[in-house]
């Protein structure tokens, strides 16, 4: 009971407020002392004044929107021109990777580690195909009867003949031109023969064999004891032991032990002493070919190596002339030439083994 009587309060305080709000309804109320044509057109005026102030309520909102759209236009232009400024290159670099990756100049790793593999195994099939081509190259050079030697020349020597080159070469006819060692043959050719100073090899393809040699010759002669002459070249290399004299300068007094020296052998040489003279020698020689007066010489005496000897031919009277060290080799045959002019026809020694500037320079006539 006292809930429907709280329900019908609650109804009648409602229609009390109904009552209220009514009387300040100007909108359907009409208002006192007025017509009726006049309270509608009060009411039609109500109408339109509420429907302009909406519109102007609609135009204004419409404008706020849009200046707020424009605001935003003009944020975000800012934002794409910062973007622009910032992140150009980073786009560009997006464009590029992206126009790359879709012509296949950049692709990924597995792409990349896939092509790597094979490229690797082209390669090694490559490598085995140019082995299999080597390996039937070389049977064919060893094997073929093209590549057999039907020809061996020998160019540069005098002395030594070429069949003697041609057998200590070892070289042998109508075998391989690949089947011989080029170094094993030249170090065979010059420990056999002494003469020989140098020596080349060449194939000439498919079946001939050149042997280039270029051959030491005498430039001095030792004489021994036995009168046996021993040849010896500009280096002091013994070349040859014989009983023959040749047309080169005599060499007397040498300290080198010739009897444990063979010719066959080319690494036999002079002691040390007598190539030392051997050098003074060699100047003294080159010095009277410049002057003309190599034709005067017949010998040297070595047996002093601080005081070499020269002894002249029949022409100048057998004159001996002592060089001492050799020091100012010019000037000391200056001087002999000017001795020889003053003791034309006469026999003796001459002195020019002292010091040029404090020792006197003489002839001695031999008694």
């Amino acid at each position: 009971m006292k809930k429907a009587s709280n329900i019908n309060k609650s109804k009648k305080n409602k229609n009390k407020k109904q009552v209220v709000d009514d009387r300040f309804n100007f909108d359907q109320d009409y208002f006192l002392g007025l017509s009726d044509s006049e309270n509608n057109k009060k009411h039609k005026k109500n109408q339109n004044d509420k429907k302009s102030k909406r519109e102007k309520n609609n135009t204004y909102n419409a404008t706020n929107k849009q200046k707020g759209n424009n605001s935003k236009n003009k944020k975000s232009s800012s934002n794409t021109k910062k973007l622009s400024n910032k992140e150009a290159d980073i786009l560009r670099q997006k464009e590029t990777l992206s126009k790359n990756i879709a012509t296949g100049k950049i692709k990924n790793k597995q792409l990349v580690q896939n092509e790597k593999k094979k490229i690797r195994r082209q390669k090694i099939l490559k490598f085995i195909l140019l082995g299999f081509i080597i390996i039937g190259i070389l049977i064919f050079l060893f094997i073929s009867p093209v590549f057999n030697i039907t020809e061996i020349e020998v160019k540069g020597n005098n002395k030594v003949s070429s069949d003697r080159i041609e057998s200590v070469s070892e070289i042998k006819k109508y075998k391989n031109i690949f089947l011989f060692r080029k170094s094993n043959a030249n170090s065979k050719i010059l420990n056999a023969e002494p003469y020989i100073e140098s020596a080349k090899i060449l194939r000439n393809f498919p079946n001939k064999i050149t042997i280039e040699v270029t051959e030491r010759t005498p430039a001095l002669q030792i004489k021994l004891d036995d009168s046996t002459y021993v040849y010896v070249d500009n280096q002091g290399y013994i070349l040859e032991y014989a009983k023959d004299k040749l047309d080169v300068p005599v060499i007397t007094s040498a300290k080198t032990d010739f009897t444990t020296l063979r010719a066959e052998d080319s690494t036999s040489r002079l002691c040390e002493d007598d190539l030392n003279s051997l050098g003074n020698i060699l100047k003294i020689i080159s010095m009277m070919k410049d002057y003309e007066l190599y034709s005067y010489i017949d010998g040297f005496d070595i047996g002093d190596s601080d005081d070499i000897k020269l002894k002249l031919n029949k022409e100048q009277q057998n004159k001996t002339v002592y060089f001492g060290d050799c020091s100012d080799l010019n000037t000391r045959v200056l001087y002999l030439i000017e001795i020889l002019k003053d003791t034309k026809g006469e026999k003796g020694q001459i002195f020019i083994n002292g010091d040029l500037n404090e020792d006197y320079i003489y002839f001695r006539e031999d008694v």
